[in-house]
């Protein structure tokens, strides 16, 4: 089962391995791509996240087409989807729409 929450970015993402450390705490061993172009980036919009090992649980974020300021983020487990919602919610950065 995958869950989803579509949302609006109103501000900036936060360092992309901050996501991560939100999910699963500071001393975790996890495995990132997407979008962002340095580690201190702000501008992202695509990230994927996942759990070493094994990487079961998983994050995955994405634009949903033209406007690069919707996105989607879909999640192996509740817990993951809720963790990442909640942080992204707390630093500005979106707002659910769904």
């Amino acid at each position: 089962m995958k869950y989803q929450v579509i949302a609006r970015v109103i501000g900036p993402m936060p360092f992309f391995y901050e996501v991560a450390h939100a999910i699963w705490g500071k001393d975790i061993n996890f495995d990132s791509d997407g979008d962002s172009d340095m580690a201190g980036s702000h501008r992202w919009r695509e990230l994927t996240v996942s759990l070493r090992p094994g990487n079961i649980e998983r994050l995955d974020i994405d634009s949903t087409g033209r406007d690069r300021n919707v996105i989607q983020l879909i999640a192996t487990h509740e817990h993951v989807l809720r963790n990442a919602v909640d942080f992204l919610c707390r630093c500005g950065s979106i707002f659910p729409v769904t």
